[in-house]
């Protein structure tokens, strides 16, 4: 009889089990995350059932790990979510923004007439806007101003902050 997709796998639920007793600052190899399911790599035939785990962890217990190159894997803490998951939001966003936007620029504008002109329009502003607010410098006049200002920001406030002032 076949698995259904929604089945978690016997090795998974082991990462699982083994994972969610670790503490916030843990380094696990991945010798010993393969030895958990019966020396199964995991950075190679095994890599599902620890991809499933930490994806697992991450929706069920709010636990999150970040990567150890050719190690293993860190429980990271409190602080090391947040500087790291901005950051990675950040870049990866840029990266797809900036491509987007060459892309975009290739149509001819000129033969792009009525709702298909205004899509460019639209389409160019909107990246722009994007590619401006993931630089570094316009993440860290966001929390200056949070920070001066012990509130969350509203869109309108963030907007504001950027607006020229002319």
């Amino acid at each position: 009889m076949s698995k259904t997709i929604s089945e978690r796998s016997h090795k998974t639920d082991m990462l699982v089990n083994f994972l969610r007793e670790t503490t916030p600052g843990q380094k696990i190899t991945y010798l010993a995350l393969s030895a958990i399911i019966n020396n199964e790599n995991v950075q190679e035939t095994g890599r599902a059932y620890l991809t499933s785990a930490r994806r697992i962890l991450l929706r069920e217990d709010r636990i999150a790990f970040d990567t150890l190159r050719n190690e293993g894997i860190l429980h990271l803490e409190d602080k090391d979510i947040i500087n790291s998951s901005i950051d990675i939001a950040r870049k990866k966003i840029r990266q797809t923004t900036r491509k987007s936007l060459k892309r975009l620029q290739c149509a001819d504008r000129g033969k792009a007439k009525g709702a298909l002109g205004n899509t460019y329009d639209s389409g160019l502003v909107f990246l722009g806007t994007l590619s401006v607010f993931t630089l570094k410098s316009s993440v860290k006049k966001i929390e200056h101003k949070v920070a001066q200002s012990h509130l969350k920001l509203s869109a309108k406030q963030t907007f504001e902050l950027f607006a020229s002032k002319t």
